[in-house]
Formats: C-alpha cells, structure tokens, sequence
C-alpha cells in the first residue's frame, strides 16, 4: 500500500489486488468501513493523518489492478483549523429567482440572511445576504451549497456572487433584515 499526502486535508492511498484482499475487499466500489478504518490507521501512524470516518469524504477509483482511494478530512477546531462566519451577496434580477433561491437554500440548511432591493435603470435587483460557515478546508471558504444556486437560476447575469456589503447599504433598501430564506422559502411553499 503505497501512501500519498496530497494536503493536510486530503490522502491518496493506492493498493494493489492483494493490498484489497489482506483488507478484506475485492472489488473498488465495495470497500467496508473496516477497510477504511484500517487505512485511516496506518495513515495516522505513517503521515500523521488524522480523521474519523464520520469526519472524512472517501472517493475510490479503479487503479491498475486495485484501487486508489482519496480520503478528505473535514477542517474543524479539533484538527486545529479554525472556522469563520462569512456572508456572500447573490443578487437576482427576478423574483422568482429569487424565491426559487431561498427555497433551495433553506432546504440546504443554509439559514442566516438578509434580502435588500436596490433600484436600478433596467428594473429591481434582488440581493440575498447569506451567512455561513466556513473553513479553510475549502478553497475559497465556500460551501459547494451556495455554488449550486447559480445552476439553479440559469443565465440570469446578476445571479452571481455579488455587490459589496458596503455598496447594498448605500445604494439598496432592506426587504427583509433577518431570517430571509426561511420567511420567503415559506411564503413560496405556502
């Protein structure tokens, strides 16, 4: 078993076919926690990888003729990273949008948030202040949750990460000052 740190976050383990059967499985898409657990072990003890199983992502691929497998930590304060509060800004030209938005976002768990309106010469824009956690396990400190809302509104242009804080307090008013997605994701579910 050849093992690989890849960043203090993420492990690359490559096994060969007999590497997979002295753990106990055969095939790439069938590897048992107990497995897991084992390769988690001898990381720890090689690298100084630490992680629990329900503390990790685990992505196995055919290799060779065994497997790799990739294992993702999560960032939090007992592995010493630290986690912040954040707010990202995602604007919609539509309220439905923006409806759409929060009814996504609220099923995602992703709660605290303010909606301000700003008037502009081609009609209302709608900004959505939302507030999350993140950590330096992610590149940017971005959850992948908030990313899915731009698939989710299509080519709108102003459905991106948007206006500064700064600017939405000059130039926008306050629709909605706390609990935004919660409050318009139940007034669109009824």
């Amino acid at each position: 078993m050849k093992l690989e740190l890849i960043s203090e976050y993420k492990l690359r383990a490559e096994l060969s076919y007999e590497d997979m059967e002295c753990l106990g499985f055969y095939s790439y898409d069938k590897v048992s926690d107990d497995a897991l657990e084992t390769i988690i072990g001898i990381a720890d003890e090689r690298l100084g990888f630490h992680c629990t199983l329900n503390a990790c992502k685990t992505s196995v691929y055919p290799f060779g003729d065994g497997c790799e497998i990739y294992i993702t930590r999560s960032a939090d304060k007992r592995h010493g990273s630290e986690r912040k509060t954040r707010k990202t800004v995602l604007s919609f030209s539509d309220i439905k949008l923006l409806t759409d938005a929060c009814v996504f976002l609220s099923d995602q768990n992703i709660i605290g948030s303010e909606c301000r309106a700003e008037k502009t010469k081609n009609g209302t824009v709608y900004h959505l202040i939302v507030e999350h956690e993140c950590d330096s396990s992610f590149a940017d400190g971005e959850p992948y949750r908030l990313f899915a809302v731009s698939e989710l509104c299509g080519n709108d242009p102003f459905c991106k990460r948007g206006a500064s804080l700064l600017y939405l307090n000059e130039h926008s008013n306050p629709l909605i000052s706390k609990n935004a997605v919660e409050t318009i994701a139940k007034m669109k579910k009824g």
